[in-house]
């Protein structure tokens, strides 16, 4: 059975020791059966979860054009190859045909992205939205990979409370 990890909880040290083999999975929103994605990957022992990228493809509640989503989704895994990891995959839901020259695999997810409520709610129309998203990457020896989403998360969540009428932070269930 395939242990999952969260690889934006490791610090630098730790990536540094993984080997160069060790799967890493990009999901593109969540919902998705790891039994599915360790089957994809030929069930190693261990593989790592990345941040799972939250929006850009129809029915994610925010698209971007698909060369956008193309590009950004190549940059980030040709950063793991830069940094030598080998075995790298992205999870597309069902039905998400980009043209991407990376390994990919299309699962079913058990958040139906087709009812995923349009930015933002008509609730809080007219706000400024704010969508906290930091880099995973190496901040000294200590900390974890995840320290820019943590901060910049923190300083977002805060705004929108002080800001409650002007500001609102996106959130799992519309971003």
């Amino acid at each position: 059975m395939t242990e999952f990890k969260q690889y934006d909880q490791l610090t630098w040290p730790e990536v540094k020791s993984l080997p160069r083999y060790t799967p890493m999975v990009l999901p593109l929103g969540s919902g998705y059966s790891l039994d599915q994605i360790a089957d994809a990957l030929n069930n190693p022992t261990v593989a790592y979860l990345l941040p799972p990228f939250p929006y850009g493809w129809q029915g994610s509640g925010l698209v971007v054009s698909d060369s956008i989503l193309e590009s950004y989704l190549t940059n980030i895994i040709s950063s793991l190859k830069d940094d030598g990891f080998l075995n790298t995959l992205l999870v597309l839901p069902q039905g998400l045909n980009l043209n991407l020259s990376l390994p990919w695999i299309a699962l079913p997810s058990t958040n139906d992205v087709s009812t995923t409520p349009a930015l933002p709610p008509d609730s809080e129309k007219g706000k400024l939205i704010l969508m906290p998203i930091g880099h995973t990457e190496q901040h000294g020896y200590h900390l974890p990979l995840s320290t820019d989403t943590l901060i910049i998360d923190a300083i977002a969540q805060g705004t929108a409370v002080l800001s409650s009428s002007q500001a609102i932070t996106c959130n799992a269930i519309w971003c």
